[in-house]
């Protein structure tokens, strides 16, 4: 929702404030005689206090740790203002989700940060009772919408879900009734930092940079896009960095980028160690989805990538900016027939039936492993779905097959004789790192450097920033 239409909603709220002032006995007016102001000032915001409960409207301050607060309403961080989520804070959206017509989006003009831990983690999420697998196209929570002028969103080890409503009412940035984006920017200038965080139930791009310094690091992202929508659908002005995360059952691409939308500077992203799993089956459209897409003017590095039984392999459209784009040391396995006329999965990754255009420059494609090995993680069963389980979630948008979107107990770490140990390269780049502030409030490593080992999971672990934290059962409580 726009900054105009979150203006005429408080305007109305003044007004009804003004309105119960003046029923008091005393006085008809309540306040000495006066009319309430008829054009209050769009400026204010509420201080967060420790007897805050609810979250609605213009506000700022500090989610306090260890506190649950409701979101009713649209929540707005106006220019120059912040909140601030200490670890171990709960969001709950109040909404009532696409079945009651109604979402909440969090508005930022200024700045917003969500500083989870690992040891106590925060959650933006629905209400307890409407976190189930019934409910996961639901919509609670609209997105994160920065506007021009925004200035940091920044979420360190937070549990988000449920997000992607539909617009409701006046919008510049979406269609009445469109699909928010989880994550939305504008400005060139706004930076989105994102580390070891966890995505699950987004309806549509779960984050969607028009403009923007970004890196996302070390996060998982299960189950997300409803009949299409990427995790990452970078456009122009976005330059920055895409690392060590975990992608499970996306509708569409996991990491996509382009370059087109007529912001100045070109999305330059580096998307490396990533792992991409089953991905690409809920999207409607032919030939479109399953794994990684470049476009439109972008360039990067896409180095140290393990994609595995996504629908597609590697996309690169021809107006992409070939001169700056690389791609090297993918680790490719699809088992089984998504569709009898697209033939088995392995023959859809490049260069034999080839998603790259025929003048990309050969030179760019490095060691590329398509000998269809499986990658050997601690426990995922490589040949266990079938073409009936593609099918089925192609057909009904479904998620129902859960060892397809969710990560379960699945474990995408390395086996020592996994063929993905040792085969990728260290030293090809140096990543984009367009933001190189270290502290609280802005990224907790260096932007970090790629593995020699494909994916997400170094089989030497985590260190100073290099690989994905997340083990194998930390993701969601089981019976959700």
């Amino acid at each position: 929702m726009t900054f105009i239409n979150l203006f005429m909603r408080a305007a109305l709220l003044l007004a009804l404030s003004f309105l119960l002032v003046s029923c008091g006995d005393d006085d008809d007016n309540g306040n000495g005689g006066m009319d309430p102001d008829p054009d209050p000032d769009p400026t204010e915001s509420v201080e967060i206090t420790d007897e805050t409960t609810e979250l609605s409207g213009n506000m700022h301050g500090t989610l306090r740790s260890g506190r649950t607060y409701l979101l009713t309403g649209d929540l707005t961080v106006l220019p120059e203002r912040e909140i601030v989520m200490e670890e171990g804070v709960r969001i709950e959206s109040t909404a009532a989700g696409e079945a009651g017509g109604e979402t909440f989006s969090f508005i930022i003009q200024g700045s917003f940060y969500s500083l989870g831990t690992e040891e106590n983690p925060n959650w933006i999420t629905t209400i307890p009772e409407n976190r189930t697998m019934e409910n996961w196209n639901q919509g609670y929570i609209g997105g994160f919408i920065g506007l021009v002028g925004a200035k940091d969103i920044v979420l360190k080890w937070t549990h988000m879900e449920y997000f992607g409503g539909r617009m409701r009412g006046a919008s510049t940035v979406f269609d009445e009734g469109e699909t928010i984006y989880g994550f939305y920017t504008e400005d060139e200038n706004t930076r989105l930092i994102i580390e070891d965080s966890w995505f699950r139930f987004f309806l549509d791009d779960v984050l969607r940079p028009e403009g923007g310094k970004i890196a996302i690091l070390r996060n998982t992202f299960e189950a997300n896009g409803e009949i299409e929508g990427e995790t990452l659908n970078a456009k122009s002005g976005t330059p920055g960095v895409f690392a060590y995360n975990m992608i499970i059952g996306n509708a569409t691409n996991g990491p996509k980028t382009g370059s087109g939308g007529g912001l100045p500077t070109q999305s330059i992203i580096d998307v490396y160690n990533n792992t991409i799993v089953s991905s690409g089956y809920r999207r409607i459209a032919p030939g479109r989805g399953g794994s990684m897409n470049i476009e439109r003017g972008a360039g990067g590095y896409w180095y140290n990538n393990a994609v595995v039984n996504c629908r597609y392999g590697m996309r690169v459209v021809s107006d992409t900016d070939y001169e700056r784009t690389f791609i090297g040391h993918t680790h490719y396995f699809g088992h089984g027939t998504f569709d009898d006329n697209e033939g088995p999965l392995s023959e859809n990754f490049y260069p034999a039936t080839g998603t790259i255009g025929v003048d990309f420059p050969e030179d760019h494609i490095v060691n590329d492993n398509l000998e269809n090995l499986d990658p050997l993680f601690v426990n995922y069963d490589a040949t266990q779905f079938t073409q009936a389980d593609y099918r089925f979630a192609h057909e009904n948008s479904s998620i129902a097959n859960r060892n397809l979107s969710i990560i379960g107990d699945q474990d995408f770490r390395l086996q020592s004789s996994s063929p993905l140990v040792g085969a990728g390269s260290t030293d090809a780049f140096v990543p984009n790192a367009v933001i190189t502030e270290v502290g609280p409030r802005a990224l907790t490593y260096p932007i970090p450097a790629p593995s020699a080992d494909i994916g997400a999971f170094p089989t030497s672990g985590f260190n100073n920033g290099v690989g994905n934290r997340h083990s194998a059962r930390d993701y969601y409580p089981p019976e959700n």
